[in-house]
C-alpha cells in the first residue's frame, strides 16, 4: 500500500515537525473536488470523498499547527525560553551580561536545581523551584493542549495522504481528477517518493486496467 511521504516525530523534533507543516506552501485548489462540482459529486467514485478529506485534514493541520507555533512563540518572548526554565527573561538576560553562557544554558528539572545549591544560596534555589513550577503551569495550560492537537492533525493528515494514494477511482473522470490534484499537490501527498509514487501509478493502472474492461 502507498504511504504518504510525510515526516513523522519519530525522525523529527516534535517542534521540527509542526514547523515544516506551518511553513508548507498552500496547494493548488484542485480542478475537481466533490461538493464543489455538482457534476462530479453525483457520481459514487470515493476519489472525490478522499480527496476533499485530505483537503480539509491538510487545512486542520496547518491552523493547529500554527497555532502552537505563534502560542510558543508568545513563551518565549514572555520567559526568554520555549520550554520552562528555572529562571525567568530579565534573570537570565541580567546573568548573561556577566556570563554570555548563561543565556544559553537551561536548568529544566527540579534536580538540575538541586545540583547548584553548591553555588546558590537556600534562598535563590527556593526561587528557582517556584520560577520552574509557575512556568511549567502556565506551560501545561496554554502550550500542552495546542501540541498535542497538533500532533493529532499531523497524524490524521499523514493518514488522510495515504488514504488518497490508495483509494482506486471507478470513473474515469476520478481517474483525471487525482492525478491532476496529486500532480499539483506532489509534495503535500507524499508523491514525490518514488516508491510511493510507484504505487500510486500501480493504483491507477488498476483503476484503467477495470474502466477498460481489462483483466486486473
Amino acid at each position: 500500500m502507498a504511504k504518504a511521504n510525510i515526516e513523522n516525530t519519530t525522525s523529527l523534533t516534535r517542534r521540527g515537525a509542526f514547523a515544516l507543516i506551518a511553513a508548507a506552501p498552500s496547494v493548488a485548489v484542485p480542478i475537481v473536488a466533490g461538493s464543489s462540482y455538482p457534476l462530479f459529486a453525483a457520481t459514487p467514485d470515493p476519489i472525490f470523498a478522499a480527496i476533499e478529506t485530505f483537503m480539509h485534514v491538510q487545512d486542520a493541520a496547518f491552523k493547529a499547527c500554527k497555532e502552537h507555533d505563534d502560542a510558543e512563540h508568545q513563551f518565549m518572548l514572555k520567559y526568554g525560553a520555549s520550554t520552562p526554565d528555572a529562571l525567568n527573561k530579565e534573570v537570565r538576560e541580567k546573568l548573561a551580561t556577566v556570563d554570555r553562557g548563561i543565556a544559553d544554558s537551561r536548568t529544566e528539572t527540579h534536580e538540575q536545581i538541586a545540583r547548584c545549591s553548591r553555588v546558590f544560596s537556600a534562598d535563590v534555589i527556593a526561587a528557582m523551584h517556584q520560577e520552574l513550577d509557575r512556568q511549567t503551569a502556565v506551560y501545561n495550560e496554554t502550550i500542552k493542549p495546542l501540541e498535542l492537537a497538533a500532533t493529532k492533525t499531523w497524524m490524521d493528515y499523514s493518514e488522510a495522504g495515504t488514504k488518497l494514494l490508495n483509494t482506486v477511482p471507478t470513473t474515469a473522470v476520478g481517474v483525471a481528477a487525482v492525478l491532476a490534484y496529486v500532480g499539483d499537490n506532489l509534495e503535500s501527498v507524499g508523491g514525490d517518493d518514488e516508491e510511493t509514487m510507484k504505487e500510486f501509478l500501480g493504483t491507477i493502472a488498476k483503476a484503467t486496467a477495470v474502466l477498460a474492461g481489462l483483466p486486473v
